[in-house]
Order: C-alpha cells, then sequence, then structure tokens
C-alpha cells in the first residue's frame, strides 16, 4: 500500500518522488516480500501527472505576471522623468533613483517654470513596494501634471499637497504616503517647501559650513479623514548661489549591513561637507558609493532615491 507520495518539479516535464509502502498486514515486511509493481507506478505516475500539469500552470502565471510587471516598468520609466530632461540655467541637477523590484513606490519629478525662471521638485515615498505603489506615484505623477495646467498653482506647495490629498483620496482612500514639495526662485533666492511627513531635506549652506533640515510641517498624505484639522503649510527660507539641496526616501536612512546596523545620516552629512568643492553629481556619486559600502552584499530592501540639486 502506497501511503504517501511527495513531489518535487525540476522542470516543465520531470519530478523527482519519494513514496512511502507500508504492508497490508501488521506484520514488518519480510526482505523477499513481493510488492505489486504495476500499483505503485500508477499511483506515481497518476502523481506525476498532476504534478506536471500544476507545474505547467504555476509557469502560465507566472509568465503572465512578468509580463504585467514588465508593462508596469516602462510605465513608471516613462512617468519619472531622466535628469538630463532638467534644463536650467541657475540650477544642476542630479537624480538616483533605484526601486526595491523592477518597479516601487519611490517617485520624483520637477517642473520648469514658464515665463520665469522657477522650478518646481516634488519627491514622494508610497507605503509598499511592486504593482500597488508604483500605481499610486502613476496618480501623483497625474495630479501634479493637472496642477501645472493651473495658472501659478506650482508655485503654491501648500495648495499642491491640497491636490495632491484630495485626488488621492478620491480614488485610493486610506492609502498613506510621505512627501516634499519645494518651489526654487533664482530670482529672489529663496525656496517654498510643503513636507508631509518625509524625512527631511538638506540645505547645506557652504560659506557658513551649515546644513539646515527642511523638516515636516504637516501630516502625511492620506491622513485628512482621521484628523479634525489637516494643515496644509508652506514654509520659506533663502539660499546663497552655490549652496547645495540634498532630497531622498527613508531607503537610505533604513538601509542596513550585514550586521543589521542601520545606514548612519552623519556618513551623508560628512560626505556633503568634506565635498563641497565638487559639482553636484559628484557630491550624490559619493553618497552613493557610500551606500553601496555600507550594505555590503547585503541586498537592498526598500526602493532608494536621491536627488541633489546645486543652487
Amino acid at each position: 500500500e502506497v501511503l504517501e507520495t511527495k513531489c518535487w518539479g525540476l522542470g516543465d516535464d520531470i519530478c523527482q518522488f519519494e513514496a512511502t509502502i507500508a504492508s497490508d498486514s501488521d506484520e514488518a515486511p519480510k526482505v523477499d516480500q513481493k510488492i505489486d509493481t504495476m500499483d505503485l507506478i500508477a499511483t506515481l505516475a497518476s502523481k506525476a501527472s498532476k504534478a506536471i500539469e500544476l507545474n505547467k500552470k504555476l509557469k502560465k502565471k507566472d509568465e503572465i505576471f512578468n509580463k504585467q510587471l514588465e508593462f508596469a516598468q516602462k510605465i513608471q520609466k516613462k512617468i519619472i522623468p531622466h535628469m538630463d530632461a532638467f534644463k536650467s540655467e541657475y540650477f544642476d541637477f542630479y537624480s538616483y533613483l533605484k526601486p526595491f523590484r523592477k518597479v516601487g513606490g519611490d517617485f520624483y519629478d520637477f517642473f520648469l517654470g514658464e515665463g520665469n525662471n522657477r522650478v518646481g521638485i516634488a519627491i514622494a515615498d508610497m507605503a509598499g513596494h511592486g504593482i500597488d505603489a508604483a500605481m499610486i506615484t502613476g496618480m501623483v505623477k497625474l495630479t501634479l501634471k493637472h496642477c501645472s495646467q493651473k495658472k501659478g498653482l506650482l508655485n503654491k506647495p501648500s495648495k499642491v499637497m491640497e491636490f495632491v490629498e484630495t485626488d488621492v483620496l478620491d480614488v485610493v482612500p486610506d492609502n498613506f504616503f510621505s512627501m516634499i514639495y519645494i518651489v526654487l526662485d533664482p530670482d529672489q533666492h529663496s525656496l517654498c517647501y510643503s513636507n508631509a511627513g518625509h524625512p527631511s531635506a538638506i540645505l547645506y549652506r557652504k560659506n557658513q559650513n551649515i546644513m539646515q533640515f527642511l523638516h515636516a510641517n504637516q501630516p502625511l498624505i492620506g491622513l485628512s479623514p482621521y484628523m479634525d484639522e489637516y494643515p496644509f503649510t508652506q514654509q520659506s527660507t533663502h539660499y546663497e548661489k552655490g549652496d547645495q539641496l540634498f532630497l531622498y526616501t527613508d531607503g537610505i536612512t533604513e538601509l542596513r549591513d550585514n550586521n543589521g546596523q542601520f545606514y548612519k545620516m552623519n556618513t551623508m552629512l560628512d560626505i556633503i561637507r568634506h565635498s563641497k568643492s565638487l559639482p553636484i553629481s559628484e557630491v550624490s556619486e559619493k553618497i552613493i558609493a557610500s551606500l553601496d559600502k555600507h550594505r555590503q552584499d547585503r541586498d537592498f530592501e526598500d526602493d532608494v532615491c536621491l536627488i541633489g540639486i546645486q543652487l
């Protein structure tokens, strides 16, 4: 009697089996006791047929999922601009984005002012990874695009945040994410920003050799239904020509090494301080190199995004 069979798929048409066989009687089987070979072969053949069929179905589903993932990846690459598309006579721009999977929840975008020299820059970090998070980044992209078509709206960070909050809640309630939106004005040497629960941006004031952190000034996007008052606020500060601005997601601060130790923000700050004579691209690449050095051979566990701007 065949009591149990175990099957492992080794490919499309090959399986490996183990069978547990027992005698029909309570007595221990004798060495020369014969087993009904035909029954055993029939049982194993039935198991093999089912296993091969299941393996083919799983492979088909995997192929469909990978095609969907590749399609989502192509779309996300279209909606997140390459840094070479940033053209400004007043600012230099660098960006690095590495999704945890083929697609991810980290997102950035920029808008060059028409008729003025202002630049709007957004960075956001959706909850989770994969296709679901990527779909939310697409929604944020469309909302920002809609804002860009309303004259003067992109110059008001608090209003932009209000539009994003409203649009996301209309479609996917109970979804939360962090985001910063910053407007740079080279004529006034000023920046105005709203930070919805995102890691603090770093404004490096070179002449004073100090770091100013643009801390969160409002809750995460998506939380307004759970608050009596949701403050859509913005703050402003001035900068000097030559200062540098860095925006990033928590994939940097939560990166761990083989021992589980987190990447230290002081490492990033020291690189910025000690590279003050370098262009923004080289400073940013030094930061990325320090991330790779820190994680050693440990894989990334989150999306990673870094933006550097030479003011």
